[in-house]
């Protein structure tokens, strides 16, 4: 169970779990489990928290003030709101960012590809157009939401293709 202060018939503040409720009050006596009623002279109120809604991508999950149920109990509540132009631009610049580090992070795993020896049957042109791709990856045109990565190629010399 969380608990929520309220002051004035309104929850203020954060939630919190009943150790860290027992913890701002270490000379009180409260019995095991708590009770709504054990609470309510400390101004504490039961609280049920509940999981932000889904939302697209330029839309933010905002938690206005908990309603209080019939029966003493106050439930958070979600609303969708869409988001400032400020905000959607912070939300492409951090996921561009993100995904140039993935990218960066493939490039450098397909790096022994251009290596002069390479295990490949031939300096492939597979590895130098899939390399060429990664690099492509902020130019197309969903970067960075909607990207399509490119395949890895399957390409090396019979050996060690044999052996995998």
């Amino acid at each position: 169970m969380f608990w929520i202060r309220v002051e004035d018939g309104k929850p203020i503040g954060n939630a919190v779990i009943e150790s860290n409720l027992r913890a701002q009050f270490p000379n009180k006596q409260l019995p095991m489990p708590l009770e709504a009623k054990d609470v309510k002279d400390l101004g504490y109120e039961p609280y049920i928290p509940s999981e932000p809604p889904t939302h697209e991508i330029y839309e933010k999950a905002v938690n206005p003030d908990p309603v209080l149920r019939g029966d003493g109990i106050w439930i958070q509540q979600w609303s969708i709101e869409a988001m400032s132009d400020e905000e959607k631009a912070e939300i492409d610049k951090s996921e561009a960012v993100r995904m140039r580090q993935a990218r960066n992070n493939l490039l450098y795993l397909s790096d022994w590809s251009q290596l002069a020896d390479a295990p490949l049957q031939e300096k492939d042109s597979e590895w130098i157009a899939y390399r060429q791709a990664l690099r492509d990856v902020p130019e197309q045109a969903g970067f960075p939401h909607n990207i399509t990565w490119p395949t890895e190629p399957n390409v090396l010399a019979a050996p060690l293709r044999d052996r995998q």
